[in-house]
């Protein structure tokens, strides 16, 4: 399906419609799962990357009350964004240019 101005402006006009397309595409994920407590975690608005993905689960210990896992990863961890100093909207450019 070739893509058109319109197309590309609906998809930017903002974060959340972006983050979308980028999962419809699966070029981030849709959802994670927590390397230390293997629950899944949240993605969260952040003003580095746009977005963060945070463990907010309560882990349990023995004798202690529970705590927030708290564990955070960049949202470009294991993506097609991993490597690249590009923006999403300059890595969405890129992308479309190989769609037309």
């Amino acid at each position: 399906m070739p893509f058109n101005l319109l197309k590309i402006y609906d998809i930017c006009k903002s974060d959340e419609a972006l983050l979308q397309q980028l999962q419809d595409w699966r070029l981030v994920p849709s959802y994670r799962n927590c390397p230390s407590c293997e629950n899944p975690m949240k993605l969260l608005p952040n003003k580095e990357d746009g977005w963060m993905w945070r463990c907010k689960n309560k882990i349990v210990k023995r004798k202690q009350s529970p705590k927030e896992c708290g564990k955070m990863i960049r949202f470009r961890t294991g993506t097609f964004f991993a490597r690249s100093h590009l923006s999403y909207f300059q890595g969405i450019k890129y992308f479309l240019n190989f769609l037309n």
